[in-house]
């Protein structure tokens, strides 16, 4: 007989001084011009610190300078990113979240995500902060999802 104990952690996002070391840091050898302060900024602004998500900007911005032989991002190229980010992130991570919620949360997000007013109910909201989806004034907490439309 197989006895399985099985504990829950949250992960949580990243605060920003940990995801701008990481943007700017993530290995000793990684050279920390390459992801200025600003674009560090304005990613941690997209994601909030989620950390599939900040990883996947990195990623991609990364592979965008080596494309191009250049050796520091700047900020137009996050826009140049994005749409790879919005499709990688929508097959994997957001796609998954979606699919696993319920469905009146599912059009909650959907309508979250159009700006359109939304009447939660307390298990609704319960869910979607249990997920690190909403903040407390009831509005996404991962700005780059009111970009899947």
């Amino acid at each position: 007989m197989i006895r399985q104990n099985v504990r829950e952690i949250q992960l949580g996002h990243l605060d920003w001084p940990t995801a701008r070391d990481l943007l700017r840091h993530p290995i000793p050898e990684f050279p920390q011009e390459a992801i200025p302060l600003a674009v560090a900024e304005t990613i941690f602004e997209r994601t909030d610190g989620q950390p599939y998500l900040l990883q996947l900007y990195a990623s991609l911005l990364v592979t965008l300078l080596n494309h191009e032989k250049r050796r520091q991002a700047c900020p137009s190229d996050i826009a140049r990113v994005e749409d790879d980010v919005l499709s990688q992130a929508s097959t994997n991570y957001f796609r998954y979240t979606v699919s696993a919620s319920p469905p009146d949360v599912q059009d909650a997000l959907t309508d979250l995500a159009l700006d359109k007013p939304v009447d939660l109910t307390p298990q609704m909201r319960h869910w979607l902060r249990r997920r690190l989806l909403l903040t407390d004034d009831d509005r996404l907490r991962i700005p780059i999802l009111g970009s899947i439309r």
